[in-house]
């Protein structure tokens, strides 16, 4: 998606050329390219990139606690 908005900024760019309200059109490609790039992807990835991280510590924290042999009361 990201890609094709920027190819479109191009192509509008290059029309502008010829007739500047192109510009304007080109000029809310790039606005809309910056804006997906920089808010949905970015908050997806960090938010799965965190899920992952709790994931893979709750596997560890009931492997440490099956090894240890103890739950909450016994542990404390």
């Amino acid at each position: 998606m990201f890609a094709l908005l920027l190819v479109s900024f191009l192509l509008t760019a290059i029309a502008g050329l010829a007739n500047p309200v192109w510009w304007l059109a080109s000029a809310v490609l790039l606005y809309l390219a910056v804006r997906f790039r920089q808010g949905y992807l970015g908050y997806d990835a960090e938010y799965r990139a965190y899920r992952e991280r709790r994931i893979r510590q709750d596997r560890y924290d009931r492997r440490y606690r099956a090894e240890r042999g103890g739950g909450a009361a016994k542990g404390k």
